[in-house]
């Protein structure tokens, strides 16, 4: 493959034919399917290179398969024959940068919960302002939050609600993001509550509902996130605890112990 630059335009060598990928982004972005495209050459052991396009839809909804071939036949119909494209693959979404512009790759989607304060919210920003897509799960949308998805970060934040203590929905969660976004590169296991009080008089709900939202939640997100990143080859987990885990703290002992159970599962993660 043969790549130049004239004009601030990279040019590709297809089979001693010049193709500009912007002309061939500029028909594509007419085609009523097409909500954005990045077309790039791909290696061909005949031709030296083919014409290959990464494509966002406007209807998510759309049959991927049908949407092939209609944006395959649409191209033979307006470009030359070596402007073609010879090969598509549907994205949920481009990484940005602060211009509008498409990089270079695809975003990468990562699951967080508690995301809407503190040390949640922290990571948050830095996330979308290192590139990334961050789906973020918990119980209530703050102003901060909001502000990260309305803002200049518009289409890298997304707010789910949802209450982590109900286990037995976690699944069907996932599934959804899976399908919207088409895989899951990271997942940040943030999430924690704490009831103060003394353990001898602390309601067993208290406790029951302190385990299953800081570890059970870990480890069944975990689980079901960890399957797409199997599939893919690459994926990030990252289990937030806290220092309370080791020194523990007057009033806090059923959350010391889910913290540390945490620590304890990261070590286990490694292992497997």
């Amino acid at each position: 493959i043969e790549f130049y630059l004239e004009e601030e335009k990279m040019g590709n060598n297809v089979g001693g034919d010049k193709v500009y990928p912007e002309e061939v982004e500029n028909i594509l972005l007419k085609h009523p399917l097409v909500s954005a495209a990045r077309v790039y050459a791909k290696s061909n052991p005949i031709t030296g290179s083919l014409v290959a396009a990464d494509v966002t839809l406007i209807d998510q909804q759309t049959d991927e398969n049908k949407a092939k071939k209609l944006l395959q036949e649409y191209s033979v119909e307006m470009l030359d024959r070596h402007k073609s494209l010879a090969s598509i693959k549907i994205v949920p979404r481009f990484n940005l940068n602060s211009s509008g512009k498409i990089l270079g790759s695809v975003m990468k989607t990562i699951l967080l919960t508690g995301p809407a304060r503190g040390i949640g919210l922290s990571i948050s920003n830095k996330l979308v302002n290192e590139g990334y897509c961050v789906v973020g799960i918990g119980r209530k949308l703050t102003p901060d939050f909001e502000k990260l998805i309305k803002g200049k970060f518009s289409g890298k934040a997304e707010f789910i609600k949802y209450d982590l203590e109900k286990l037995e929905g976690i699944p069907e969660l996932i599934n959804k993001i899976t399908k919207k976004y088409k895989s899951i590169y990271g997942l940040v296991n943030n999430a924690g509550i704490a009831f103060d009080g003394v353990l001898a008089t602390m309601h067993s709900t208290e406790i029951s509902k302190t385990l299953r939202v800081n570890l059970e939640s870990a480890i069944v997100l975990t689980k079901y996130a960890s399957r797409s990143m199997l599939v893919n080859s690459v994926g990030r987990i990252v289990n937030i605890s806290s220092i309370i885990a080791t020194t523990g703290f007057n009033g806090l002992s059923v959350y010391a112990a889910s913290k540390a159970g945490i620590e304890d599962l990261q070590d286990l993660f490694l292992v497997n």
